[in-house]
């Protein structure tokens, strides 16, 4: 009985060491083979083929905006509205084929920080828009129904 406890013991120090061996030398191990660099290569070539999807899918609805416009050419209002949206989505079409021409250059890319100032931008045009509705809604320049759907609006607008 006292033997089979020193067996179990020893089995217990065997496992646990090696795990805290290899659990602690693995991270030196994978820098000292640069691992990390593969990793980046992997990473660079996801948000290159990402970047051609989006390219893709913004010229695809910039077709269709444009094929629309042709359409509802009686319409001033939603044809404003398209002409709009046509110009957003040239603009988005240049500003990805700047990012995917620079990341092929093999120059890196926070995208995380590219997302982060433009919902940065995006939050503070709401607030300013937001102060001059509540100014307008208390200089009397506005009903309460029209408040209350452009408040709506832009609780829209934050959401997205």
């Amino acid at each position: 009985p006292h033997s089979q406890d020193l067996i179990i013991f020893f089995t217990f120090s065997v496992i646990c060491g090696t795990l805290l061996l290899q659990g602690l030398t693995l991270p030196w191990i994978l820098k000292v083979l640069k691992v990390s660099h593969y990793h980046q290569a992997e990473k660079n070539q996801e948000q290159l083929t990402e970047l051609k999807a989006r390219k893709k899918m913004t010229q695809a609805a910039l077709v269709w905006l444009i094929e629309y416009q042709d359409l509802i050419n009686d319409d001033p209002e939603q044809l404003s509205a398209v002409q709009l949206r046509i110009e957003q989505y040239k603009m988005r079409k240049k500003n990805l084929s700047e990012r995917f021409k620079t990341l092929k250059d093999g120059h890196e890319q926070d995208e995380s920080s590219d997302n982060a100032v433009t919902l940065s931008l995006s939050s503070k045009i709401l607030d300013v828009e937001r102060k001059e509705l509540s100014r307008l809604w208390h200089n009397n320049e506005l009903s309460h129904a029209s408040r209350n759907k452009l408040l709506q609006q832009l609780d829209h607008r934050s959401k997205r």
